[in-house]
């Protein structure tokens, strides 16, 4: 196993810290939105102009 000094395991956990904020705040709303605003395909924007 690697041995680490406590300066660098400090910078590991902000590391994994700030990846789980960037996640939680970033990524998964991300989602959740462009699930509920989907744009129109390009298949629905023609069959309306004919």
């Amino acid at each position: 196993m690697l041995k680490l000094s406590k300066e660098s395991k400090e910078r590991l956990q902000k590391l994994f810290k700030g990846s789980q904020f960037a996640i939680c705040w970033g990524f998964i709303p991300h989602h959740a939105l462009s699930g509920l605003f989907r744009e129109p395909q390009i298949l629905e924007c023609l069959s309306q102009l004919f």
